[in-house]
């Protein structure tokens, strides 16, 4: 899962299962916090993809 931040951001937004890893638990307001695959909980880190396979059907199911 190779894309631009903008395209797994709008995934994120699209995604029901979208869980940030936030490991604290804590609230985090930052402008740099944003919705994204790249901070998902489901994100597997050893291969970049989505561990539920959601971000090509949220992709396709999506296009213009």
């Amino acid at each position: 899962m190779r894309a631009s931040f903008d395209d797994y951001s709008f995934v994120a937004h699209l995604c029901s299962s979208y869980k940030p890893d936030n490991p604290n638990g804590a609230f985090t307001a930052s402008v740099g916090d944003r919705i994204s695959c790249l901070n998902c909980v489901n994100l597997d880190e050893r291969d970049g993809r989505c561990k539920l396979d959601l971000y090509d059907r949220i992709m396709d199911n999506n296009e213009e």
